[in-house]
């Protein structure tokens, strides 16, 4: 059985400072570090996901769907996946 722990991260992204607590995280100190580690990263995600464009169709639909529901998830509004 996995430990489950309270981690508080704090974090200076560049767009300003955040601070997020995790306070029932389950796992081990590899998993602990993914998830850390992809909170940091999310906000260069979402940069990255809203600087794509599709214009010509080159993204299959499933591909560009999955974009734009994650898009809309990050942004709290309604998405589809």
């Amino acid at each position: 059985m996995k430990e489950c722990k309270r981690h508080s991260i704090f974090y200076n992204g560049g767009t300003g400072y955040w601070y997020i607590t995790l306070e029932k995280f389950c796992g081990n100190k590899k998993d602990t570090s993914r998830a850390i580690n992809t909170i940091k990263a999310a906000p260069n995600m979402l940069e990255a996901l809203e600087n794509l464009e599709n214009d010509d169709g080159a993204i299959p639909d499933h591909a560009w769907t999955m974009v734009k529901d994650a898009i809309a998830k990050a942004k709290g509004e309604e998405w589809h996946i």
